[in-house]
């Protein structure tokens, strides 16, 4: 499981449970050496924190590919901003994680409303104007 947080340093905490009552820390999907240039960051003491990333989805692509798909907060846009999809890929499910280096998708609206939805083996991305 993948979750959002922004009381940490590092966004996107992975978690793991052998019986969905117990979870384990694993990692985070983000940390300082890895985290995606093109979102929005804020200092907060000495850390520097992810904005706006959240609505984390980890998916399988492959038997050695995972993705995170997450939306975050456009570094410069104006006002309320607008946000996009972003990916970060890994070869195990706990990581470790890299940013695709750019967003996925960035639609002309300032929500996404989920990141991605498989439906009969297609992944789709909703998103409202």
């Amino acid at each position: 499981m993948v979750t959002r947080s922004e009381h940490f340093p590092y966004n996107l905490p992975v978690y793991s449970s052998n019986d969905l009552i117990s979870w384990k820390f694993e990692n985070y999907v983000f940390q300082s050496r890895n985290s995606p240039t093109w979102v929005e960051e804020k200092k907060v003491g000495n850390d520097n924190r992810l904005i706006g990333v959240y609505a984390p989805e980890i998916r399988q692509i492959n038997k050695d590919s995972f993705n995170v798909y997450f939306h975050g907060r456009l570094k410069d846009a104006e006002g309320f901003g607008l946000y996009a999809i972003g990916v970060a890929t890994a070869a195990t499910p706990t990581g470790p994680y890299v940013d695709l280096g750019k967003p996925l998708y960035a639609p002309d609206t300032s929500y996404v409303e989920f990141p991605n939805v498989v439906l009969e083996g297609m992944l789709f991305f909703l998103f409202r104007r």
